[in-house]
């Protein structure tokens, strides 16, 4: 695929997410709409593409290539994790550092991250893409929601385990490993529901987006910069550090692209959870996405220019 074919992809992405803020400030979907279908995705959707990407022969490569997909995921999610510690000070920015510790820390690799992987790089794209996002979820429910809480409870570790992304990967694991095949109906009606994943996600994405409010703290520096360290330094970070390491191909566009998408909505989601204030959350999240028009371009045909 060349450099041009990717950034049309990205490009389609986000015509999906101009679709779903029109939906939204057109109030043709209310945020009671927006929850039900968030709830379908992550509880349905997603878990189904899970299954469906792991239908597929076992290869000791393909093997490998999880396995290092996965090394990579816990890497970069430690180093950002620190990074966000040791930049944004609780002394200095009081409540705010938590959203920008998990704003630097988190991406959103499950909504933007594996309907942009499905779309440079099909299936195979989708089965090393769901490598990070199990981290993600591990490090989510964990790390993440004690950035917040000041602490992880056993409810929290369990949460983690159940949820629903997380069990259809340690199934499809099963199945991926011992060579089972779905029985074609089942198979096909799983195919076809995930199928629904790139579209969805990117309209929620555009939803999320209509009803942003912003105001003063567009112009504030440690928000710009945790954008920054997020959409750009991460990802060209890690970009390098794999390259210099050998990797290329598929592999490489698969470990690179969740880095390179922008801020989680677990930003906003875990604020209102805990009772802290969103409006710096929501600001984060949405210029992060309003700046990976650009940043996740340059990104993806950077990593395109070292997988051909």
């Amino acid at each position: 695929m060349t450099i041009f074919s990717v950034v049309d992809q990205v490009l389609v992405l986000f015509l999906l997410i101009g679709i779903g803020w029109i939906l939204s400030a057109r109030r043709f979907v209310d945020q009671a709409g927006v929850r039900q279908m968030t709830n379908i995705l992550c509880y349905l959707v997603s878990p189904c593409l899970i299954v469906n990407c792991f239908q597929m022969n076992f290869t000791a490569s393909a093997a490998h290539s999880f396995l290092l997909a996965t090394l990579s995921a816990v890497g970069i999610h430690l180093c950002s994790a620190l990074l966000g510690t040791a930049l944004f000070r609780k002394k200095k920015l009081g409540e705010r550092a938590a959203a920008m510790r998990f704003a630097v820390t988190y991406s959103n690799c499950g909504f933007m991250g594996l309907p942009l992987l499905q779309a440079v790089a099909g299936q195979m794209g989708v089965f090393l893409g769901v490598a990070y996002v199990g981290v993600f979820n591990l490090f989510n429910w964990t790390h993440g929601i004690s950035v917040y809480r000041g602490r992880t409870g056993p409810s929290d570790l369990r949460k983690a385990v159940l949820n629903p992304n997380i069990i259809a990967l340690a199934v499809s694991l099963v199945l991926f490993f011992n060579q089972i095949t779905l029985p074609s109906p089942l198979r096909q009606g799983i195919s076809y529901v995930a199928q629904m994943n790139t579209a969805l996600s990117m309209i929620l994405v555009g939803t999320q987006l209509a009803g942003a409010r912003m105001g003063k703290l567009v112009g504030s520096f440690p928000i710009w910069a945790a954008v920054f360290l997020r959409n750009l330094l991460l990802p060209f970070a890690l970009l390098a550090v794999l390259v210099s390491a050998g990797l290329r191909g598929s592999l490489l566009m698969c470990c690179v692209v969740p880095v390179a998408c922008p801020i989680a909505s677990y930003t906003a989601i875990f604020a209102e959870l805990t009772g802290r204030e969103t409006k710096v959350p929501v600001t984060l999240v949405t210029l992060s996405t309003l700046f990976s028009m650009v940043t996740l371009p340059a990104v993806v045909a950077a990593a395109a220019a070292f997988s051909v």
